[in-house]
């Protein structure tokens, strides 16, 4: 009797042992980023994660520990992240769709116009939109900013002209040149 009592107490223990011991893991939920307003990649924590990979233009997964939530990225860059379970009771998430940092437009090229009036030439050009100002170098000589979108030469300058961007939004243009009206 003795026997099937301690044979009874030991199927009892392995099933308290093999019950305590829980179910499947559990994947963790994907992390939802966003860009804010200073080009951060951001997300918010995963209950479980015991930290985080993020991917810069499918680039090499780079992990951080759980308490990363923002990333800085550049202009144009494209990121996505997964949550990192313990590989126990939580597995790793999917990775998340990719979210990317709106690029800095370049500026149109000015179109330059020239008409003669007397001696001179007159170089005009209709403003660029989202230009801040522009930026001219008379016979490659040294780059001066003005406002204004018309210029009086000489018709044996040469002049070249760019739109000039915000650094933030807009990159400068391109130059527009003009040669000797000779």
């Amino acid at each position: 009797m003795k026997k099937i009592y301690c044979l009874i107490l030991c199927v009892l223990c392995l099933f308290c042992i093999v019950s305590c011991k829980g179910g499947d893991p559990v994947t963790l939920s994907t992390p939802n980023p966003s860009i804010n307003e200073d080009s951060m990649l951001q997300w918010q924590s995963v209950e479980g994660a015991t930290g985080y990979e993020y991917k810069i233009n499918g680039g090499e997964a780079v992990r951080v520990g759980s308490d990363t939530l923002k990333i800085k990225l550049l202009p144009g860059e494209s990121a996505c992240v997964r949550a990192i379970g313990d590989g126990e009771s939580h597995l790793d998430s999917e990775w998340s769709e990719q979210v990317k940092v709106a690029g800095l437009s370049t500026l149109a090229k000015p179109k330059l116009k020239a008409t003669s009036v007397g001696s001179q030439v007159l170089v005009s050009w209709d403003a660029v939109e989202n230009a801040s100002g522009y930026e001219y170098k008379l016979n490659n000589g040294d780059i001066i900013y003005i406002s204004a979108t018309s210029f009086f030469l000489n018709a044996s300058d040469t002049f070249a002209v760019r739109a000039n961007g915000d650094g933030v939004n807009y990159l400068d243009s391109a130059w527009a040149t003009l040669e000797p009206q000779n």
